[in-house]
């Protein structure tokens, strides 16, 4: 089995660099959280605290409430060794509403960690495909789930946010994407990098004939490995693998902007990535600032200077210029990784490629998600003394699908036949199965986000035992 907690990820730098961000969205549920519970002193669990950025938005939120603001009893889950400096510096500055504490360890394990009835509220971000991913797949998804339910105390709640899936229940269900060979030339050069390693490597359910990839250049079919970048190419596989690409690529892209290899750092967090020119288009100006590197040509650095507005410390480009640019820095990375012409490139990319290329999002839609986080709860109220419970979201507003309306415009002009990206997070409440109104506003609900067959499900697991 492959283990989560491995060297890349230990690195204080990863942390401090690569998960820091999207702190507001990411508190947003703990903070209504509090709200409803309206307790003079509360106990959080966040399980990956990452960089803490969430930690800062928390302490934010709570220095914003009129009058005294609740004591918090802040316990943070983390792997074993992982260490952040950024995360330090959130803690101190959340100790002045209560007390924090790191927590070493494994969120599979969290029922041999904390006590049963322990916690107000879980948060976490983004953790269930590590789980899928490095733990043993669904059932490691099963269990952590389980083991959630029974930290929670009754009428407490658990915050969870994610990328969300394409919108169908087979992700084996195949999908075909084109590409230009003159301007998707960085995405060949990619998969031919990458879909070996990640088919061989990785914990992903792709392994019946069905799941085959079939791979077109001209009349010949062709493996992965044997791309030729300078042809078009038509590939053909399960959504699941598809989303894998496009999803691996934005990684990869986004760790070597945030590292400056490409020859820049744009700003992905704060106001400077907000600068829009159209929301609903996914379409802004992008602040960024030049770095030292081999793969911004000289052409392409004078252009690319020619082409953005001189702000302050920094420079403005329109987002779908500075994509392009990007794309073509891109390709010369990989190019340098793929022909061994460089070692700081290719420890780059093996980097990159042992701490993520293998990991696989264990892709729910928001209907099987709620559904599994529902189900769990209940089978881990049975093998717990007390009464039985459920976790289900309590109003409308506790499930939120949030489109990424940037990087969808990106993969709408890179990619024929894109598989739209976007988030979802769920607040769910623990509640008493024999309180019956409180399930059955609960129920509406879940009517409104899930299918005839998650809705009839659950009616049939709460009647058999309420």
């Amino acid at each position: 089995m492959n283990t989560i907690s491995h060297t890349h990820k230990n690195e204080i730098t990863y942390l401090d660099v690569a998960t820091n961000g999207n702190g507001l969205e990411k508190a947003v549920l703990t903070s209504n959280a509090i709200q409803r519970l309206n307790q003079l002193e509360y106990n959080i669990l966040e399980v990956g605290p990452g960089g803490g950025s969430s930690i800062n938005a928390l302490g934010e939120y709570l220095g914003n409430l009129s009058g005294q603001a609740p004591k918090i009893n802040l316990n943070l889950l983390e792997l074993e060794n992982v260490k952040s400096q950024s995360l330090d510096d959130a803690m101190e500055r959340i100790s002045s509403f209560g007390e924090s504490l790191l927590l070493s360890g494994n969120v599979v394990e969290l029922d041999n960690i904390a006590k049963p009835e322990s916690m107000d509220i879980v948060s976490t971000s983004a953790v269930l495909h590590e789980v899928y991913s490095y733990n043993g797949g669904y059932g490691a998804l099963d269990r952590t789930l389980r083991g959630i339910a029974t930290t929670l105390k009754t009428g407490g709640y658990f915050a969870y946010r994610d990328v969300y899936s394409v919108e169908t229940d087979n992700l084996h269900e195949s999908a075909n994407h084109a590409y230009n060979a003159d301007s998707s030339k960085s995405w060949l050069r990619f998969i031919k990098l990458f879909m070996p390693y990640y088919l061989n490597n990785g914990q992903h359910p792709y392994h019946h004939l069905e799941d085959h990839v079939k791979i077109k250049q001209g009349s010949l079919h062709i493996d992965s490995s044997d791309i030729d970048v300078n042809k078009d190419t038509l590939i053909r596989g399960p959504i699941g693998i598809m989303r894998e690409i496009q999803r691996h690529y934005i990684t990869l892209r986004d760790d070597v902007w945030r590292t400056g290899t490409l020859g820049f750092i744009p700003e992905l967090e704060g106001d400077k990535s907000n600068d829009w020119l159209n929301i609903k288009q996914g379409h802004k100006r992008v602040h960024f600032k030049f770095t030292d590197s081999d793969f911004l040509s000289f052409n392409q650095r004078t252009l690319l200077t020619e082409m953005s507005e001189r702000v302050s410390d920094h420079f403005v480009i329109d987002g779908d210029i500075f994509d392009a640019i990007s794309d073509t820095a891109l390709n010369n990375f990989l190019e340098t990784v793929q022909k061994g012409q460089d070692d700081s490139a290719s420890e780059i990319w093996e980097d990159w490629q042992s701490r993520e290329g293998r990991e696989t999002y264990a892709y729910m839609t928001v209907d099987q998600l709620i559904g599994n986080i529902a189900i769990r709860s209940v089978e881990a109220s049975k093998n717990n003394d007390g009464a039985e419970t459920i976790l289900l979201p309590e109003y409308i507003t506790d499930v939120k699908k949030i489109s990424r309306t940037y990087y969808n415009r990106f993969l709408k002009k890179a990619l024929s036949n894109p598989l739209f990206d976007g988030k979802q997070l769920i607040l769910a409440k623990k509640i008493p199965l024999k309180d019956v109104d409180s399930i059955a506003t609960s129920l509406d609900v879940v009517q409104k986000y899930c299918s005839r067959e998650t809705t009839a499900s659950l009616y049939s697991l709460i009647s058999s035992d309420v």
